[in-house]
């Protein structure tokens, strides 16, 4: 994990120092190291009184933010912090043992997860961002990635390490931490924001898909497409907020196995989606022809547009071939005008089609 500015970690050493079998506050007896980076390092111990295993998080004083902040957080999908110790030049935050592994130990182990399993993770990873940015004033987490996300045998989904959270309203510049390849474009610039976070939520469902990226197109274009409006490098084409987010995954869930949407519109399907995955490749020069592409063909990835009523449907292609067939005469390069003769070619498909 990178601190995004400066370029600096924070990383303790911990082979000068051995806290096994310390009793903090004459209470928590550590036990072992459970895992150490970043800014801090994780033991587990026994409450001496309740004989029950806490996690212990050992930080330098001078980052003590995350324990203010996990004191006035309190949420299903977060661990508890029920305790704190300072000790010299460290501080000690007591917090609820969540008895499972990371997703990215889990990924590591070969687990491959099904689309039903990343809806659901997209769905309980929404509703504790949501809760965060709710609050006055509103948390920004920055730095979501597998590694930060605990899952147990129960299926739950808990997210850990606070470190890098950031509360404010205003997008001045700021320290911002985060994890290269999953840091929005603008935190890596020190700047944050709830956009910020539905960026790293979208990067981070999709490192966790595993084989042919292809088979989920395929099978689901409206969970890649909801992956791709994550990602956007642009914050105005992102989704507005986690209650946005949480709706749409949970509208895809409620919609999956209707194949008839899926299949009526495969062909423009693949299209457009080779065209998101160009601009989630290429640099920020020379977007202009697919972000123009991508926001005319978004209507076929809209939730409610395959519930329309018919004729509504024909009106709405109708008006994609005439925004396609205007961009033949804005761009002339040989190669966006095979790219939109193709779309165009799969438009009067899938409008003859419902015309018949």
């Amino acid at each position: 994990m990178w601190p995004v500015p400066p370029a600096k970690c924070f990383v303790k050493e911990v082979t000068d120092i051995r806290l096994t079998g310390l009793i903090l506050k004459g209470r928590y007896c550590i036990l072992e190291q459970i895992s150490t980076g970043g800014e801090g390092t994780l033991y587990l111990a026994r409450d001496l009184e309740l004989g029950c295993l806490w996690a212990v998080k050992e930080i330098p004083v001078s980052h003590k933010k995350e324990a203010k902040l996990l004191r006035l957080l309190d949420h299903p999908y977060m661990p508890r912090m029920i305790d704190y110790v300072e000790k010299e030049e460290y501080c000690y935050l007591v917090m609820e043992f969540i008895q499972g592994k990371s997703l990215e130990e889990w990924k590591k182990e070969g687990r491959r997860f099904s689309e039903e399993e990343l809806l659901s993770f997209g769905i309980m990873i929404a509703q504790v961002l949501g809760y965060l940015h709710s609050r006055k004033p509103p948390v920004y987490y920055g730095d979501l990635k597998p590694g930060n996300l605990m899952l147990t045998q129960e299926g739950k989904l808990y997210l850990v390490d606070f470190g890098s959270a950031v509360q404010g309203y205003s997008r001045q510049q700021k320290e911002c931490w985060g994890t290269v390849g999953y840091a929005s474009p603008e935190q890596l610039k020190g700047q944050i924001c709830e956009k910020s976070d539905i960026y790293t939520l979208g990067k981070t469902i999709l490192a966790l898909l595993t084989g042919n990226p292809v088979r989920y197109i395929l099978h689901d274009p409206l969970f890649m497409w909801f992956l791709f409006r994550c990602c956007r490098k642009k914050e105005a084409y992102r989704y507005k907020n986690m209650q946005e987010v949480e709706k749409i995954l949970k509208s895809i869930q409620k919609k999956k196995g209707r194949g008839r949407y899926a299949m009526a519109v495969a062909g423009i399907t693949a299209l457009g989606l080779v065209a998101a995955g160009i601009l989630l490749a290429r640099e920020p020069e020379k977007m202009e022809f697919w972000e123009q592409l991508t926001q005319i063909t978004e209507v076929y990835y809209q939730l409610d547009f395959q519930d329309e009523p018919r004729d509504k449907r024909i009106e709405a292609v109708g008006k994609v071939r005439d925004q396609l067939q205007d961009m033949l005469t804005l761009y002339t390069k040989k190669e966006e005008q095979e790219y939109v003769l193709q779309m165009l070619r799969a438009n009067e498909e899938l409008l003859e089609l419902w015309k018949s």
